[in-house]
């Protein structure tokens, strides 16, 4: 006797393979994508990063309740990116932290996401990767970097 083949289990199967892969193959390239650009335990000052060689696209100076911070702006470090990888300095250099995507709120600190505080409480300015240097310099020597 002639056994029936089993398509709705061949079909019940292959839309579960599939969906498990949906949800599998960003996280992976999540991972890939997080090991070039997420820096490292040896990331604890601006020159720190640097020496990193992370691609900087786009640079800033962000004003939270009148504390300076810069935010450098990386390429996407996700698989389905809003925006860029960015990481948070303070005045001085000092390394913050970092968050993979600067399109979705992925960490609750408004120093990451100043737009989420009231109007008034934060500002941004964009700068050059060269004007940020000498700001994070001066500043680290107890110079006001703001006559430059």
């Amino acid at each position: 006797m002639h056994r029936k083949f089993n398509w709705p289990f061949l079909v019940a199967l292959t839309l579960v393979v599939s969906f498990a892969a949906l949800l599998l193959i960003p996280r992976v390239g999540d991972r890939v994508l997080f090991r070039d650009l997420e820096p490292d335990s040896s990331v604890h000052t601006f020159d720190d990063f640097l020496r990193k060689q992370i691609p900087i696209l786009d640079c800033s100076e962000v004003k939270v309740r009148g504390v300076t911070y810069y935010h450098i702006i990386g390429p996407p470090a996700r698989v389905l990116p809003s925006g860029g990888a960015f990481y948070v300095f303070d005045a001085k250099g000092n390394y913050i932290g970092w968050s993979p995507d600067r399109g979705d709120q992925m960490r609750h600190e408004a120093i990451y996401y100043p737009w989420l505080l009231p109007e008034g409480d934060w500002s941004e300015s964009p700068i050059s990767l060269d004007e940020l240097k000498k700001r994070i310099q001066g500043n680290a020597v107890g110079v006001d970097s703001q006559r430059s």
